[in-house]
């Protein structure tokens, strides 16, 4: 987990092992610590090769361990971000030996940064911590042993809250989510480190990690059959698969302007061209055309750039689909009249109707269904006060749309011959 934060985020991770543990998301059979001359060899190598920016500190829950990474710590000059590893999140199991306890506290003094959960400011503190207040008292106390800064993670009272200190106090409130995450503590503490590394401030680095988690945590998977593992490089994916919709956008746009027998189907308020991520929830996961497309003296002619969040109109149809058949993530409106909706039978394609939530687009809509969990390919929307009658297209991806928009049109202009 340390390591794919740090590839997320964008440093390379070189690790030192202290402890092989045989656990799963259900349970912590066992664990074994690594003798202190290998712990100690392990940090050489990596020391005497690398230039080491930052260093994050996890299970060195024994005497011999803990010992051996304080001693050769103390004379290194890379901020260290100590998370100390006391149980695992699967179970619960104890990791932890007390002989570890005065090189743990130490280690604290010799921290930029301390990330302990409740029961880890306890065993390091004393004090009991039950809610906010326990957890700025436990913050106080590892500052006045050397720490520069305190993460207090995981206090639970209807929400779940962090505790931020260092000259100053902060909380990050979050929603509870229920069932827990493995790795939670271990990559918001990684990625603390990965952001010093990178030269940022420790409030800087702390509010970042904050949102890099949560997006991490809202992306969690179900890899076993214990708790959910959160996903660090799902922001990643999610970059990636923007810049292949924004790709295909384009693909689509090019298409479309190219066919000067589409202009006439151009609604008056013009046509949009709308693509979504996958599992996309509000019009900002949604990509369009500044502007929309219009009829220019018979050409089909984009106004602006393609952007997220660049439509509410046909991205709240989009979104609208995806509801009830995630697949559907592209669509187009066409102008509507009597002759279309024969024209898209002929073409093949299955057609419905819209009724709305509301009287604005960003109401939502909600399709009449041509199967359990379909969408039909084309929509029709009888329009209103103000508001001309349009047909929506749809398609698994911008080009699909195109495409068969362009079918359709062809099949409208031979029916009229």
């Amino acid at each position: 987990m340390d390591l794919k934060v740090f590839d997320a985020i964008g440093v390379t991770g070189a690790s030192v092992i202290t402890a092989v543990t045989s656990q799963n998301t259900r349970e912590t059979k066992g664990f074994w610590w690594v003798p202190p001359e290998a712990v100690s060899s392990q940090l050489s190598s990596v020391f005497s090769d690398m230039n080491i920016t930052a260093v994050k500190i996890g299970m060195v829950g024994n005497e011999k361990t803990a010992k051996t990474v304080y001693e050769y710590m103390k004379t290194k000059k890379a901020p260290i971000v100590l998370d100390p590893v006391m149980s695992a999140q699967s179970d619960g199991g104890s990791l932890f030996e007390k002989g570890a306890l005065p090189y743990l506290k130490k280690l604290v003094s010799i921290s930029e940064i301390v990330v302990p959960n409740a029961e880890e400011c306890e065993a390091l503190t004393g004090i009991t911590v039950k809610n906010a207040s326990d957890a700025e008292e436990a913050a106080d106390k590892f500052l006045s042993m050397g720490a520069k800064a305190v993460l207090v993670t995981g206090i639970k009272t209807g929400v779940i809250s962090d505790i931020f200190k260092s000259d100053f106090k902060f909380t990050y409130t979050k929603q509870m989510k229920m069932g827990g995450t493995k790795g939670g503590g271990c990559a918001i503490s990684s990625a603390i480190a990965a952001l010093l590394s990178l030269g940022i401030t420790i409030p800087s680095a702390v509010e970042y990690a904050e949102g890099f988690i949560d997006a991490a945590i809202s992306h969690k998977k179900k890899i076993g059959r214990g708790i959910d593992s959160l996903d660090p490089l799902s922001t990643l994916r999610k970059d990636a698969e923007r810049y292949a919709v924004l790709c295909n956008m384009k693909a689509a746009l090019t298409m479309l302007e190219s066919h000067n027998e589409f202009a006439p189907f151009i609604p008056q308020s013009g046509t949009n061209v709308a693509y979504a991520i996958m599992g996309a929830k509000t019009t900002h996961d949604v990509a369009a055309v500044v502007g929309r497309v219009r009829d220019a003296i018979g050409i089909p002619k984009s106004l602006g750039v393609i952007e997220f969040g660049a439509s509410s109109h046909v991205a709240s149809a989009v979104l609208s689909a995806m509801e009830i058949e995630p697949e559907k993530r592209a669509a187009l409106n066409v102008s509507s009249n009597p002759k279309l909706e024969g024209a898209c039978k002929k073409a093949g394609f299955s057609v419905g109707n819209i009724k709305r939530k509301g009287p604005r687009w960003e109401d939502g809509v909600i399709f009449s269904k041509t199967g359990k969990g379909k969408v039909p390919d084309v929509v029709f929307d009888p329009g209103g006060h103000g508001r001309e009658p349009v047909a929506f297209i749809f398609g698994t991806d911008a080009i699909s749309a195109v495409t068969n928009s362009l079918k359709i049109i062809a099949t409208s202009y031979k029916s009229t011959r």
